[in-house]
């Protein structure tokens, strides 16, 4: 009857609600998850270029050298100079984009801003992709569509037993008799019944609900597609970009043998202090690849866990 169906709806829409709640949590942890997967990443730069940094100081020295023994011109000093000090301003761009980071994952984690947060962890360059298990998605965009579809299926059933009458039990017993004549009882049990007899809107009304139902369900349809589409190139994405790192990291390993030798060839006068300064910045530019690379594949996991309504299981894959 109608207080059925109205509790029903109750309780539906409680569920709902926690549906809501959840989505919102979810969207929170992913946030929070991509915000330090960017830390991982920024201290992972910070490390290699720190080392950057102590080469190029030992340009400096070693042209410093060559200067006072009269084998190398002043002006190729200056290369390493310059050259130091970029290493310097780089490095102290990327502290700063580290201080902004944490702020953000304080920022979606809840946290007051004026908080400690230490993150020493970087990227694990050992990162394996996940086992896709597509079968197992609760996307929270679809939960809360279905929960607003289960309130659409009951306000519809409600909006049926609106023009039902209402049927009431009524009773009533008279202690004193003074008034009364000695015909009638002193108790009284009845039923009482109310009915619309013309309800101009009834039609409407349950129209307007159908309709509800019909758009929710084309709805959940639309969204469950384009859930199972993005899962889908996120999985391809993830598998390319995990080859894509590991070229990345060979290539980035080929610098260092190049930037040792050209060092080696300077040493004996061979190379010029700007050949070990570009073979410095062509190193940094491929570890710069390698970890952008890594970052994103990290960042396209975490995307593929969220979608699947699960965004916490990124944890089990980042330090």
């Amino acid at each position: 009857g109608k207080l059925k169906a109205a509790q029903e709806l109750a309780s539906i829409q409680a569920e709902s609600g926690r549906y809501n709640l959840e989505n919102v949590q979810d969207l929170a942890a992913y946030t929070a998850a991509v915000e330090y997967i960017q830390i991982l990443y920024t201290n992972s730069m910070i490390a290699m270029q720190e080392k950057i940094v102590k080469a190029q100081q030992k340009n400096v020295t070693y042209a410093q050298n060559l200067v006072k023994a009269d084998i190398l011109p002043p002006y190729m000093k200056n290369w390493a100079d310059v050259a130091y000090k970029q290493a310097q301003t780089t490095l102290q761009n990327l502290q700063l984009t580290k201080e902004n980071s944490l702020l953000a994952l304080k920022s979606a984690s809840g946290m007051e801003l004026e908080s400690e947060l230490l993150v020493a962890n970087k990227l694990d360059e050992n990162f394996g992709i996940p086992v896709f298990n597509e079968n197992d998605t609760k996307n929270g965009d679809v939960r809360v569509l279905q929960g607003k579809l289960r309130e659409a299926e009951t306000a519809e059933k409600l909006s049926g037993t609106i023009g039902k009458p209402n049927i009431f039990a009524v009773g009533n017993v008279q202690l004193f008799r003074k008034e009364l004549p000695i015909i009638i009882p002193p108790w009284m049990v009845g039923i009482e019944m109310q009915w619309s007899v013309f309800d101009a809107e009834k039609k409407s009304r349950n129209l307007s609900a159908k309709a509800l139902v019909e758009e929710t369900s084309l709805l959940i349809d639309q969204k469950q597609k384009t859930t199972e589409l993005a899962l889908a190139t996120t999985r391809n994405r993830i598998v390319s970009l995990k080859a894509q790192t590991e070229t990345l990291d060979a290539a980035r390993r080929e610098t260092y043998t190049t930037t040792e030798m050209v060092r080696k060839r300077m040493e004996n006068s061979l190379s010029s202090i700007k050949d070990v300064n570009d073979a410095l910045q062509l190193q940094y530019d491929a570890e710069k690849l390698y970890y952008t690379s890594l970052m994103t594949l990290q960042t396209a996991v975490a995307t593929y866990y969220f979608l699947q309504g699960n965004p916490v299981q990124i944890t089990q894959h980042i330090p």
